[in-house]
C-alpha cells in the first residue's frame, strides 16, 4: 500500500508503482545454490516496477488470500515474509505475497508466470542473505526469484513439496515425491529414498551441509550429503507431515498425522520422546519448527498451537488458535513459521487469514492477511468500507489506510447512517459506524436470509422465508422501521439507480418464476418478465435495458413502460455479457462476448461497434460520464482499459484517447467506482484490492473542512 522502497539488507525492493535506480556500487554475494557464480563487485541494475509504466495510476494495494495459505516464510534478516495460497476448493490460481515483517504491511506480489500449470505452491525458502526466494510447486517446476529486481532468475524442472539449505547458501535441498534432489549451482544431484514415488518427502538439512535428514511416510532417515550414503533409519506408527532440526541440542522433531511429535537423536537415530496429541480439535496437517534462537519447539494442528521447552520438553503452552465452532465449522492451521527474534509465531489457516502470535504467552498480536470483501465508496468518496468476518473497517480513499474500526459486519446504508445485521430470527439495525442498536427487526414465524437498502437509504428491503419455506419480502422505512409492505411468494433482487423502483423474484405456487417490477411509492406492479432475463435501469431511470440471454435485448421508455427499440443477442453459453447506460442516459452499451457496441438509448441507432477485447470481464460507463471502462482477465493476467467518452460516443470526428493498466494475476471480475467516477476498485482472483485512477476524470478536488 505505501508508495516509499524498502530494504532488503543494502538492496531496495521497488514499490508497486515503481522504484528508483540505487547509486553506487555494492559487492553482491551470491550464493552457490542461487546463482552457480563467485562473489563479485558490479553496479546493480536499474530497479524497474513490477509492471510497465502505465499511463493509469495505481494508488494502493492491499493484499490479500482468498484461500489455502499453504506456506510461509520469514527473511533471515527478519525483515520480509512471504506467503503463498493454495487453490483449495475454489481453484483459484496460487499467488505469493511479499509483507514486511515489522509491520505486517502488504508490499506487492511476485510477477508469478505459472498461470498455465495450475500447480499449488507448497514451501517457500528465503537465501541466507535474504536476498532470493525459492517457490517449490506441486508441478516440475522450482523458480527463484531476485528480490533485487523481483524478476524471476532461474528455474529448475523439479517439482517439491519441501525445501531445506545449509546456513552458507551452498546446497539446496528439494523434497520431492519419493525422492530428494540436491541442488548446487547448475548441479542436480538426485536419488529416491522410498522405494514408491508417491509419497511426500520432508526434508531438513543441518546448517553445516554435511547432513540431510528425511521424512516420508512412515519412516524418517537421515543421509551423508557427500555421497548420498543412509546413517540411519527409523520407523514412526504414523505418517509424516512436517520435520525440523535442531543440532544444537542434537534433535529432530517430526510431526506425525496423528498429533503426536516424535523426537530422535540426530546421531544415531535413537527415539528421545513422543508428545502427547492436543487435547481437543481435529487437522489435517501437522506442523513443527524449532525457534531460531533454539530455545522452544512449536507445533501446530488443528486449531492447535503447543510449545514446548528445547531443554527437557517440557509443555509450556497450549493456544487455541481460533475459536471451536465444531467439526468443519473452524478454520485450520495449515503453515507455520517463527519470526526472526524467536517472540512470535506466524500461522497461516485454510480461509486465507495469516495471525501472528507473541510466544510464549500466545496472545495474537495482529493479522497479517485476511479475506477482505469492499463494502463500498462512501457519498464523498473520500472514505471506503471493507468487511472482514467479524468486523468493518474504513480506509482513507487516497491511502488506504485505516481511519476507524467497527467491531460489527452486515449491510451498510448508501449515506453510511445504518448498518443492517441480518440473523435468521431477527435483522439488527445499528448506527454506524459507533455500532450501537437503534433497532430490531423481527416478525413472529419468519426467517431472515438478506437485506438491500435503496440508493438514497430510506427504504429497506428484508428477504425472508416464512411457513413451509415461502418467500417473503418486506419493505421497511428506515425513517419508523416500521413494515410498509408485503409480498408473499416475493425475494427481493435489485433497486432502480434513483429508488424509483424494486424488482422482485416471483415464485407462484405451481407456476412458472417472473420478475416483478413495481413502483415504491404504491406498490403498484409495472411490468413482469421471465426469471431468466436481467432488468438494467438507465442512471435517469428514463429507460430499462431487459435482457433475454441468447436471444434478444429489449429497452422500455419507464414514463408509459411501451417498447423503444430491440435488437438480436449473438452471444453464446458462457460468453460475458454487460449492459450499461451512461450517466445522463443517452447511451446504452452492450458487450457480447469480446465485443463492445454502443447505441443511442432513444432511437437504438449505432454509435460505435469497433471496440473489441479479448476476455473481456465488465464494461461500464465511468459514473462521471468521462470515460469507459474495460475490464478483461484472461491466461495473462487482468488488464484494465479506460477510453475517452468523446471517441466513443463520436468515433469519426474525436481521436481516440485511451489508458490501460496490467496486472500479472487474474481478476475476481468485481470492481467499484466511487461516486464522484475518479476511483477504480478492483479485487484480483487472489483477493487482493487494488486501486485505480481515472486518468479521464478530474483528480484536482477540495478537501472537506
Amino acid at each position: 500500500m505505501a508508495q516509499g522502497s524498502y530494504t532488503i539488507s543494502a538492496y531496495r525492493i521497488p514499490p508497486e508503482g515503481g522504484g528508483k535506480p540505487v547509486k553506487g556500487w555494492q559487492v553482491i554475494a551470491l550464493w552457490c545454490w542461487w546463482l552457480p557464480c563467485v562473489a563479485l563487485a558490479q553496479a546493480p541494475p536499474v530497479l524497474k516496477p513490477q509492471y510497465e509504466v502505465l499511463p493509469v495510476p495505481l494508488l494502493w494495494s492491499q493484499g490479500s488470500h482468498a484461500d489455502i495459505v499453504s506456506t510461509i516464510a520469514c527473511s533471515p534478516d527478519g525483515r520480509w515474509i512471504a506467503s503463498a495460497t493454495a487453490r483449495g476448493e475454489q481453484g483459484l490460481q496460487p499467488a505469493v505475497h511479499l509483507w514486511t515483517a515489522p509491520t505486517g504491511r502488504y508490499i506487492r506480489s511476485l510477477n508469478t508466470d505459472w498461470r498455465t500449470y495450475y500447480g499449488d505452491v507448497t514451501a517457500l525458502l528465503f537465501s541466507p542473505d535474504s536476498r532470493y526466494l525459492a517457490v517449490a510447486l506441486d508441478q516440475p517446476r522450482l523458480p527463484l526469484y531476485d528480490l533485487l529486481t523481483l524478476r524471476k532468475w532461474t528455474e529448475y524442472a523439479l517439482p517439491g513439496y519441501s525445501l531445506s539449505a545449509d546456513r552458507y547458501g551452498q546446497w539446496l535441498a528439494v523434497g520431492g515425491a519419493g525422492r530428494v534432489s540436491l541442488i548446487r549451482g547448475f548441479s542436480v544431484r538426485t536419488w529416491q529414498v522410498v522405494p514408491s514415488g508417491n509419497e511426500f518427502v520432508y526434508v531438513w538439512m543441518a546448517p553445516d551441509g554435511q547432513y540431510l535428514a528425511t521424512a516420508v511416510g512412515m519412516r524418517v532417515q537421515l543421509w551423508r550429503v557427500d555421497d548420498q550414503t543412509l546413517v540411519w533409519e527409523q520407523p514412526i506408527p504414523a505418517k509424516a507431515q512436517s520435520i525440523d532440526g535442531l543440532p544444537l541440542a542434537g534433535a529432530i522433531a517430526v510431526g506425525r498425522e496423528d498429533g503426536v511429535v516424535s523426537l530422535f537423536r540426530l546421531s544415531d537415530g535413537h527415539p528421545l520422546i513422543e508428545t502427547p496429541p492436543p487435547s481437543q480439535g481435529y487437522g489435517y496437517v501437522h506442523l513443527v519448527a524449532f525457534s531460531p534462537d533454539g530455545t522452544l519447539l512449536a507445533s501446530a494442528r488443528g486449531h492447535t498451537l503447543r510449545l514446548w521447552r528445547t531443554t527437557d520438553y517440557a509443555l509450556v503452552n497450549e493456544v487455541a488458535l481460533r475459536e471451536w465452532a465444531g467439526y468443519g465449522g473452524t478454520p485450520l492451521a495449515t503453515s507455520l513459521a517463527w519470526s526472526r527474534d524467536s517472540a512470535s509465531v506466524l500461522v497461516g489457516f485454510d480461509d486465507g487469514e495469516i495471525r501472528q502470535y507473541a510466544v510464549p504467552g500466545g496472545q495474537q498480536l495482529r493479522w497479517i492477511a485476511r479475506r477482505v470483501e469492499p463494502m463500498g465508496f462512501d457519498l464523498t468518496s473520500y472514505r471506503l468500507a471493507v468487511r472482514y468476518r467479524d468486523q468493518t473497517e474504513i480506509w482513507d480513499s487516497a491511502s488506504g489506510r485505516v481511519l476507524q474500526v467497527v467491531p460489527h459486519t452486515g449491510v451498510l446504508s448508501p449515506d453510511w447512517r445504518w448498518l443492517a445485521q441480518v440473523n435468521s430470527d431477527q435483522v439488527t439495525i445499528r448506527r454506524f459506524p459507533d455500532g450501537s442498536v437503534a433497532h430490531i427487526l423481527q416478525q413472529q414465524g419468519v426467517r431472515y436470509s438478506a437485506a438491500r437498502f435503496s440508493p438514497d437509504s430510506r427504504y429497506l428491503l428484508v428477504d425472508a422465508h416464512f411457513g413451509a419455506g415461502r418467500p417473503l419480502t418486506v419493505l421497511y422505512r428506515t425513517d419508523l422501521w416500521q413494515p410498509e409492505w408485503q409480498g408473499e411468494d416475493e425475494m427481493p433482487l435489485l433497486w432502480s439507480p434513483r429508488g424509483t423502483f424494486f424488482v422482485t423474484y416471483y415464485t407462484p405456487i405451481g407456476g412458472n418464476a417472473q420478475l416483478v417490477v413495481r413502483r415504491r411509492q404504491d406498490k403498484a406492479e409495472m411490468l413482469r418478465f421471465p426469471s431468466s432475463c436481467r432488468l438494467v435501469f438507465s442512471s435517469n431511470e428514463r429507460w430499462l435495458a431487459v435482457v433475454y440471454p441468447l436471444n434478444r435485448v429489449e429497452v422500455y421508455r419507464t414514463a408509459d413502460w411501451s417498447l423503444q427499440w430491440q435488437f438480436p443477442v449473438t452471444s453464446m453459453m458462457g460468453d460475458q455479457w454487460r449492459v450499461d447506460f451512461s450517466r445522463d442516459g443517452c447511451y446504452l452499451l452492450w458487450c457480447n462476448g469480446n465485443k463492445v457496441t454502443v447505441y443511442e438509448a432513444a432511437t437504438g441507432h449505432v454509435v460505435n461497434d469497433t471496440l473489441e477485447v479479448a476476455s473481456l470481464m465488465d464494461a461500464r460507463f465511468t459514473p462521471d460520464g468521462s470515460a469507459v471502462l474495460l475490464h478483461s482477465s484472461g491466461a495473462g493476467g487482468t488488464s484494465v482499459l479506460f477510453v475517452a467518452i468523446g471517441w466513443v460516443v463520436n468515433p469519426y470526428y474525436t481521436p481516440y484517447r485511451s489508458a490501460y493498466f496490467v496486472d500479472s494475476l487474474g481478476s475476481a471480475g468485481r470492481g467499484w467506482f466511487s461516486p464522484d467516477g475518479k476511483l477504480y476498485l478492483y479485487q484480483r482472483e487472489d483477493g487482493t484490492l487494488r486501486l485505480l485512477a481515472n486518468p479521464f476524470a478530474r483528480l484536482v478536488r477540495p478537501r472537506p473542512r
